[in-house]
């Protein structure tokens, strides 16, 4: 399992605005000691190689991917933001979202 609070800021949409003020915080070792985690993971999981491998793994043995599948919160009806950008459209897309 990928720690990501070894090589990043973790936070929720909402608190997005604490962004700057908590960059204020980290101090130069941290940097240095995140980006010397990132350069170990790097080739493990940041390069696109490695992507695929790991979306191969979720689809063939989940367990042993470093990637997992999450719900995410919706309501029946809902368009995804992306298709709304584009101007699409679309009926209401629900299959991968939500339970009717």
């Amino acid at each position: 399992v990928l720690d990501w609070s070894a090589i990043a800021l973790l936070f929720d949409a909402r608190n997005v605005s604490l962004l700057p003020q908590a960059l204020k915080t980290v101090g130069t070792e941290q940097q240095e000691a995140m980006r010397r985690r990132i350069l170990e993971l790097r080739d493990r999981y940041f390069t696109l190689e490695a992507v695929f491998r790991e979306i191969k793994l979720l689809l063939t043995d989940p367990p042993s991917s470093a990637l997992s599948c999450q719900r995410l919160p919706c309501s029946p009806g809902t368009v995804f933001p992306c298709a709304k950008r584009r101007g699409a459209k679309l009926k209401p897309h629900v299959s991968y979202c939500c339970n009717r």
